[in-house]
């Protein structure tokens, strides 16, 4: 009985800085952990105003952080029908609840906050989101289109 007492303690002690962990530290902290979509052709089907087929979000591989505190993200999409990726680098404020961030180059902003199941929320900013390919670039509206609200569950990320 005083085993499983213990154990169950102990399980609920080493599992409680996972969960209070704000999604800044999970995004940033430690190497950072990222997210990653890719959507089925099945759902692409259903969705014919939505262009991205895959978006991915993570820290930048060198951890860096800016004057100020703000941390870089960076993101990267591919679109349906194409194997082009495109990209674009955050700089992000993580402090309180949520994570905002302001793209390099005047290309917009987007929001993030915790979904459920370790899931991330992306929601592109008032100013778009644009994305500069090997090609030419890309920019998601926040008021048209069916880019706009991405759900992001963890991992997977190349």
């Amino acid at each position: 009985m005083y085993r499983t007492i213990i154990a169950a303690a102990l399980l609920l002690v080493t599992t409680l800085p996972l969960q209070a962990q704000s999604l800044g530290d999970r995004l940033f902290e430690r190497g950072g952990e990222c997210f990653r979509r890719v959507y089925s052709n099945d759902h692409l089907k259903s969705h014919p105003d939505q262009n991205v087929a895959e978006i991915a979000i993570g820290a930048d591989v060198h951890g860096m952080q800016v004057s100020n505190g703000f941390d870089l993200l960076i993101v990267t999409v591919r679109l349906r029908n194409s194997n082009e990726v495109y990209s674009a680098v955050g700089y992000c404020d993580r402090r309180g609840e949520n994570v905002a961030c302001r793209m390099e180059g005047d290309a917009g902003g987007f929001g993030m906050r915790d979904a459920p199941n370790g899931q991330v929320r992306l929601i592109v900013g008032r100013d778009g989101m644009s994305f500069e390919g090997a090609r030419n670039f890309i920019t998601f509206h926040p008021d048209r289109g069916d880019d706009r609200v991405f759900l992001l569950p963890p991992g997977g990320c190349p």
